[in-house]
C-alpha cells in the first residue's frame, strides 16, 4: 500500500503536543524519537526493520542538508552502527481517562 503526498500530514514538533484530533492518524512514522514511545504505552514488538538499505539509499540521494552531511558519514563507514527499528506500541488508557473519554 502506497499513500499519496495528499494522505501525508508532516509535522515538526514535540511529540507530547501534537497538533491533531484524536484517533486522526491511522499510523504515525517517526523518526529520533524513540525515548519518547516509552511513556503511557505498552510495548508489543520491537524488531529490526528489513528495509534498511532501501531507506538508506533513498534518504542519502535527497538534496537536503542532512542527507548531504549524512553521505558523508555514510561512506566514511556510518551505516555498520546505523539502523531502523520498529516500535509496535499500545496506547495504556488509564481507568479515569477511559471514563472521561466515554463521557466526551
Amino acid at each position: 500500500m502506497e499513500a499519496t503526498l495528499e494522505q501525508i500530514t508532516p509535522v515538526k514538533t514535540d511529540v507530547t503536543a501534537l497538533p491533531f484530533e484524536k484517533e486522526f492518524f491511522d499510523a504515525v512514522v517517526s523518526t529520533d524519537s524513540y525515548n519518547y514511545w516509552g511513556r503511557d504505552a505498552e510495548v508489543v514488538t520491537i524488531y529490526e526493520m528489513e528495509s534498511n538499505e532501501e531507506v538508506w539509499a533513498d534518504w542519502l540521494i535527497q538534496e537536503n542538508e542532512i542527507a548531504v552531511n549524512d553521505r558523508k558519514t555514510m561512506g566514511a563507514g556510518g551505516g555498520r552502527y546505523l539502523n531502523f527499528i520498529a516500535f509496535v506500541l499500545k496506547k495504556i488508557i488509564e481507568p479515569d481517562a477511559a471514563v472521561n473519554e466515554k463521557s466526551s
